[in-house]
């Protein structure tokens, strides 16, 4: 196994950042109607985000080139970003910019729906 001490370059990814927000049902609701769920969880996602990540965990030197939202969303990216070690002098906190949100539906373990928002 080879030990890196020093990156050999920099990763630089132009990417999306997505808070990932997944809903556990015994099946979708009717036109109209309130079920119970019965779980919930939010987290990180984004293609190009998720990508920063797994390169800064294998030791990586990353930049993550994205417009993150002004928004409890974005803010909690810019955390995310600064515990994994990824180069936060990039993103842009813009203001007035809306986050991204992908809302999936997990109605057993082979049923699975999604639908992507913007927060406005």
């Amino acid at each position: 196994m080879t030990t890196r001490s020093e990156p050999n370059g920099r990763v630089v990814i132009l990417g999306i950042y997505v808070t990932d927000l997944t809903f556990r049902a015994e099946r979708m609701p009717l036109i109209g109607e309130t079920i119970a769920g019965s779980a919930f969880a939010m987290g990180p996602g984004g293609k190009g985000s998720n990508q920063a990540i797994a390169i800064s965990r294998l030791g990586g030197d990353v930049t993550f080139l994205a417009r993150i939202g002004d928004d409890i969303f974005g803010t909690e990216a810019l955390k995310l970003f600064d515990r994994e070690g990824i180069d936060e002098r990039r993103e842009c906190q813009a203001h007035f910019a809306r986050s991204y949100l992908e809302a999936g539906y997990q109605l057993d373990e082979a049923k699975f729906l999604s639908t992507f928002h913007c927060v406005e």
